[in-house]
């Protein structure tokens, strides 16, 4: 059964008075202390979430602490202990320059597709893994700064034998390989970067039928570069501004924007996602299992 990450894009933030319509002016990368909105139009203030849009009109306000927020500059900007900010005015292009320009990119992205993922999580059965599928985890719809070193999946009730096969974007064998297991080694396997790689998993022991299919690709040299230097200028600029989650937020949304959707997840684990349950990484985490097609792990972390 197919699942290829064909344009899914989605997003798991906190809900917004704010026009769906309307385009961020800012975001909130940063929390140290206590800090409330108060959104456009409304007399009241809520409590501010990590890594959620302002809009224009919205008010930020500082209890106790700092907040650091992206503008859509493309700069950050540090707000003090008993400090309000106000979002009036719209300045800068759109983040289209400078050192955090991807991030900005990749924060809008998230931003613009909040409504419609919403929605397709609502939907009934929406975490349920279906049935006769194998669950490919590794490398699963994603880009790869490396060369995979195995496929790990998750086999489907009864199978107990798998054949593995990687071709090409034009359909040639690359590769193929039979196992009793759930991972098979993909060492000394001559891949070339900037391909997409079909990969396929399916029961050969006469049992019911399962399989899973995804694919993968290597960055080039120069776009592994390009990550690596985003990721020092989010490091640099944000480094003793941001809490060490806000920061994982940062560097995962990097690499999210390339489709790194694996370095994404060490990052969020890496930041303790999985043992203190932290909302906000927790949102940035169920992202990625929707984005790769792996819903039913929302459930199942």
């Amino acid at each position: 059964m197919n699942r290829l990450m064909v344009g899914v894009g989605i997003i798991l933030l906190a809900a917004t008075t704010s026009p769906l319509t309307a385009e961020p002016v800012a975001f909130l990368m940063g929390i140290e202390g206590v800090a409330s909105i108060r959104r456009a139009g409304s007399s009241g203030w809520d409590d501010a979430k990590l890594s959620v849009s302002l809009f224009r009109g919205d008010r930020l306000r500082v209890v106790s602490g700092s907040a650091t927020v992206l503008l859509q500059s493309g700069q950050t900007e540090t707000i003090g202990a008993g400090g309000t900010r106000s979002f009036d005015r719209v300045a800068g292009s759109a983040g289209s320059v400078g050192p955090l320009a991807r991030l900005w990119k990749a924060f809008l992205g998230r931003a613009t597709l909040a409504a419609e993922t919403r929605d397709e999580l609502s939907r009934p059965g929406a975490v349920r893994k279906p049935r006769g599928r194998i669950d490919v985890v590794s490398p699963c719809n994603t880009a790869l700064l490396s060369p995979p070193r195995e496929v790990v999946w998750i086999p489907e009730e009864g199978v107990e034998e798998c054949e593995v096969s990687v071709r090409d974007a034009s359909g040639r064998s690359v590769w193929s390989g039979s196992t009793p297991g759930s991972r098979i080694d993909l060492t000394g396997v001559r891949l070339e970067p900037d391909v997409d790689y079909l990969l396929t998993v399916r029961s050969v022991d006469g049992g019911r039928p399962a399989s899973d299919q995804v694919f993968f690709r290597l960055l080039s040299k120069k776009d592994r570069e390009k990550v690596q230097q985003e990721l020092r200028s989010v490091e640099k600029l944000l480094s003793g501004k941001v809490d060490p989650e806000g920061l994982a937020l940062s560097r995962g949304e990097i690499y999210r924007d390339w489709v790194l959707l694996e370095d994404a997840m060490k990052t969020y684990r890496a930041a303790g996602v999985d043992r203190t349950g932290h909302p906000e990484l927790v949102e940035a985490r169920n992202l990625l299992y929707v984005k790769n097609g792996r819903r039913w792990a929302i459930a199942t972390p």
